[in-house]
């Protein structure tokens, strides 16, 4: 039979203020600074070692008399499995800080936040597999701001998700650790402002699996370095925008869904040294209301599949340098732009579709050769569009323009 420990608190403490985490922080290290401090309402710290089928249940549901900080739940797990730990925080300004080290598995963590200026941060090292974290956080105003850290160092085989309302932030960083499931849920942030999802993938970090859906007017910024076969989908709404970053990172999947009817919405893929990646832009409905845009830049990447898709009144900006055996394809309805630039660029197949009207293409070709196979440049376009193609410096191309 599990054991269970419950710790309800009602009771003012006199404590101290954490701060809460802000711009992409790795999560807590050292607990002991959040433990007994001035001036926070309540506290409660649980520490387990070497334990095993364990429950602990923290409810912190009070509201600070003074107007200060609000209620702290610190849990530390070092060594052990199979113990469940739940945090119920109401209220404002909360902090839950859960920490799991050294040989931690099979643990289930839940964070619950309910009001404004929640932070919650889960630390997963050492060696500690297969665990189930989960974050929500609740807020519904314009000046909710709270945010959800997770570090993942040296993990495998972990399960992460994160809900959250309106105007929060999320950071998750993800180390030397493999097979991980993460699931990053937003809805809107207030018009002209952003919630975000910051994501890091370092170190030999493999065949992970980021999955982010956000609602209006987020950003998502995921950056990948020394890490392959990962699976990276985003999907967005309206007035949103997504930077991906791949840096000597080779075989991954990455797809950009950003399909609204309105309001703008931007997608910049950046890839560095990476090759044998495939990455998918979808902004592939009637925009009335402004311009989407997607930016790809090769720097040193070989052998990648590239494919836009858009609709109306968008615009596709494709760059390569030094880059190889690459296959691009931009795909367009009314109205809309597409430039390609190659500068040292060999083998590789672009092609731009037109397929409806009032469409312009401009490819340039500097000091690049041999883009001859596959079809090498090949721009398909219908009724009232416009086509440049400019080579300089660069020998063995093919270049066709079909217009209908």
């Amino acid at each position: 039979m599990k054991k269970q420990l419950a710790i309800a608190i009602s009771v003012a403490l006199v404590s101290g203020s954490a701060l809460a985490s802000s711009g992409n922080e790795a999560a807590i290290d050292d607990l002991s600074s959040f433990v007994n401090s001035q001036y926070e309402d309540n506290q409660a710290d649980v520490k387990l070692s070497s334990t095993k089928d364990n429950t602990v249940k923290i409810s912190q549901t009070s509201t600070s008399p003074y107007g200060l900080d609000g209620n702290t739940a610190v849990v530390d797990v070092k060594g052990g499995e199979d113990n469940t730990v739940v945090i119920d925080q109401a209220s404002s300004l909360n902090e839950g800080f859960v920490k799991m080290d050294g040989d931690v598995d099979d643990n289930y963590v839940e964070l619950q936040q309910m009001g404004e200026s929640d932070d919650a941060q889960v630390k997963v090292i050492g060696n500690s597999d297969d665990n189930r974290v989960y974050i929500e956080q609740h807020g519904t105003s314009e000046a909710t701001n709270n945010a959800a850290v997770v570090s993942l160092t040296s993990a495998d085989d972990n399960r992460l998700s994160i809900t959250q309302g309106q105007n929060n932030n999320t950071e998750v960083a993800i180390s030397d650790s493999d097979d991980n499931r993460v699931t990053i849920a937003q809805t809107s942030r207030n018009e002209g402002h952003f919630g975000g999802a910051y994501v890091d993938l370092s170190n030999g970090s493999d065949q992970n699996v980021v999955t982010i859906t956000q609602a209006e007017w987020n950003l998502t910024e995921l950056n990948m370095a020394d890490s392959s076969r990962n699976r990276v989908e985003v999907t967005q709404t309206y007035g949103d925008e997504a930077y991906i970053d791949l840096t000597e990172s080779d075989d991954n999947r990455i797809s950009i869904v950003q399909n609204s009817e309105s309001k703008f919405n931007k997608a910049d893929v950046d890839l560095t040294a990476s090759d044998h990646n495939v990455i998918n832009v979808d902004q592939n409905r009637n925009n009335y209301h402004g311009d989407n845009g997607a930016f790809v830049t090769l720097d040193n990447s070989d052998d990648n599949n590239i494919k836009v898709t858009q609709a109306r009144r968008d615009s596709a900006d494709i760059d390569l340098v030094g880059s190889d055996d690459n296959r691009i394809v931009v795909a367009q309805k009314t109205n809309n732009t597409a430039i390609v630039d190659l500068a040292d660029s060999d083998d590789n197949l672009i092609k731009v579709l037109q397929n409806s009207e009032r469409s312009g293409a401009t490819v340039n070709l500097i000091d690049s050769n041999h883009n001859d196979v596959r079809g090498g440049i090949y721009i398909e376009q219908t009724s009232q569009d416009w086509a440049n193609v400019s080579l300089t410096g660069s020998d063995y191309n093919s270049v066709t323009i079909v217009q209908r």
